[in-house]
């Protein structure tokens, strides 16, 4: 069975409507807002976004830019379309001044303007859970597997068996990695380089399946995908993401401190974008890219959970 998920692409002047049928498009600019709307036929598709944040001491202004268009760029738009969103944030919630993440209003239950100066913990609510760890320059995956079954314990307390307990299977998992250095941590080592990143890379991704199958899925069909705001270069048009047809590169943009190469070949592996950290002001045109990526995988993904296939979903994207 198919389920159209029709997406409103508004601009200045009206809107267009196109349905997905699990295809790409080109979504260039930054001032384009969009909505998607469910297809009348009951069909509400399942994603857990998860959000891993880097809080080492050159993040703030990332961080910042985070904070401020997740929700109205990502999160919203989907939920608004239909999809059952839950967001999941693995990183310390605090203050800025610190490189700590909080989250407002209508993310989160503290109201707005609440986080100039934080609650003592996130605001969690039906649709966004918040497991508060250090994550640091380089040990966000380590950190991501370690949290998942309270390895790792959230500071809070909030989930003392790990974020499994708020992760749902059946539901595709949107990873969305925010960090301007490399992979260096456990086995895990891309050392800056294009080799070491895609064979980290690899690793990482076998140790997630092993992990949880229900909730990443198998070697033959994944249900999850990467997609890494990390320092790599800008586009040749600067705010358009690097798709996963793209290869994986050492450059890296002006403040990141490295392209973090492990970060993009998992993009790359999984088909998901890469976006450069520097470009604080062009975030809510990459979530935007994400939530449309994320429409188009939700009905084909969907339909072979619940067929059982195994046939990788995830071989229909680009």
């Amino acid at each position: 069975m198919t389920h159209p998920f029709r997406v409103w692409v508004c601009v200045v002047g009206g809107c267009l409507a196109l349905v997905s049928q699990g295809g790409s498009a080109d979504f260039r600019s930054s001032n384009v807002e969009y909505l998607g709307l469910p297809d009348g036929q009951g069909f509400t598709p399942a994603v857990d976004i998860v959000v891993v944040v880097d809080n080492s001491g050159s993040m703030g202004l990332e961080i910042l830019s985070l904070e401020d268009e997740l929700y109205d760029h990502l999160v919203g738009p989907l939920i608004t379309g239909g999809a059952d969103a839950r967001v999941i944030v693995v990183s310390r919630h605090g203050d800025n001044a610190g490189e700590s993440i909080c989250f407002e209003a209508p993310l989160s239950s503290v109201p707005a303007g609440g986080c100039a100066s934080p609650p003592a913990q996130p605001g969690i609510t039906d649709i966004f859970k918040h497991y508060s760890v250090e994550v640091g320059s380089h040990d966000a995956w380590c950190l991501l597997m370690s949290t998942f079954d309270g390895t790792t314990s959230d500071e809070f307390g909030l989930a003392p068996g790990g974020w499994i307990e708020w992760a749902r299977e059946g539901a595709l998992k949107v990873v969305l990695m925010v960090t301007d250095d490399g992979v260096t941590c456990g086995v895990y080592d891309d050392d800056d380089s294009v080799a070491l990143g895609t064979a980290a890379a690899t690793a990482i991704d076998s140790d997630l399946l092993a992990l949880s199958a229900p909730h990443f899925g198998t070697m033959s069909n994944r249900s999850y995908v990467v997609h890494s705001l990390v320092g790599l270069m800008e586009n040749t048009i600067p705010n358009v993401p690097w798709p996963p047809t793209a290869p994986v590169t050492a450059s890296s943009c002006g403040t990141a401190v490295s392209a973090g190469t492990g970060h993009q070949a998992m993009s790359v592996l999984t088909k998901g974008m890469r976006f450069p950290i520097c470009l604080t002001t062009e975030y809510d045109t990459f979530l935007n890219h994400v939530a449309l990526d994320t429409a188009n995988r939700l009905p084909i993904f969907s339909d072979g959970f619940e067929s059982g296939s195994t046939t990788e979903w995830s071989m229909v994207m680009p």
